[in-house]
């Protein structure tokens, strides 16, 4: 028996089987470390709420994983580098 899968099934079992694999390149926990720690500091700032704290953290860090996706796809580098470049692009789009 064989089983045929419809090209946007197959496009989406690669996407999925891609992103489980670049998934596995990241320490959740140091990621969700940071993400605290821009909780906490966002949390000090007057009249920020719960709600945009999260979203704020949550945002700064999507904005510098895509930054860093950039600089891969543009300048590579050494794991040492990217995890330098990867804070550096936290810390510029808080400043932002």
């Amino acid at each position: 028996m064989s089983i045929m899968l419809s090209p946007e099934q197959t496009a989406h079992l690669l996407e999925r089987i891609v992103y489980d694999r670049v998934r596995q390149c990241f320490n959740a926990g140091s990621l969700n470390q940071v993400e605290e720690d821009l909780a906490v500091d966002l949390a000090r700032m007057r009249g920020v709420t719960d709600e945009l704290m999260l979203e704020a953290s949550q945002a700064l860090i999507a904005r510098a994983l895509r930054q860093l996706a950039d600089e891969r796809v543009h300048g590579g580098g050494d794991d040492r580098e990217l995890r330098t470049r990867y804070l550096n692009a936290i810390c510029h789009a808080a400043l932002e």
